[in-house]
């Protein structure tokens, strides 16, 4: 999924923004990835995904 997203959202949005901006044509460009580990069962609450009727208070565990 994350190659799909680079080929077809971050490199053409990369090329707009150089072409827009009148860079040059090997400009670079970087993406930074702020990733932390996340609970699952934290996770499954965030996305919607418990029916646990105590889930709220999974969150802040």
């Amino acid at each position: 999924m994350m190659k799909e997203w680079m080929q077809f959202i971050l490199k053409p949005y990369a090329k707009y923004v150089i072409e827009e901006n009148e860079l040059l044509d090997d400009q670079k460009s970087i993406l930074l990835l702020d990733c932390y580990p996340v609970k699952a069962r934290n996770l499954d609450v965030m996305m919607g995904e418990t029916n646990d009727k105590n889930s709220s208070e999974l969150l802040w565990t």
